[in-house]
């Protein structure tokens, strides 16, 4: 098996995520925060690991999509040496 790929998100990305992590403190407790954050890391892992476990978009082939919860999706590009996601 080859070694776990980097995960790169873009800044948009970021931004996104932290707008997530910023209602989730305004609305809910740190349990709510933590778990996001959780959620977060295990997507990483699985996607570094299985970069194209996804399905990928027929609009974009290149592009998988991952529904990490029923309102957060992450879409990313694995053909590359490192995965980059844009959510």
């Amino acid at each position: 098996m080859n070694s776990p790929l980097a995960v790169e998100w873009t800044n948009r990305s970021l931004r996104n995520a932290q707008n997530i992590r910023d209602y989730l403190a305004s609305k809910f407790s740190s349990k709510e925060i933590h778990d996001f954050e959780d959620l977060l890391r295990h997507f990483e892992d699985i996607v570094s690991i299985f970069p194209k476990i996804y399905p990928a978009s027929t609009k974009y082939p290149t592009l998988r999509r991952a529904v990490l919860h029923k309102l957060t999706s992450v879409g990313g590009n694995p053909f590359q040496r490192s995965v980059k996601h844009e959510n």
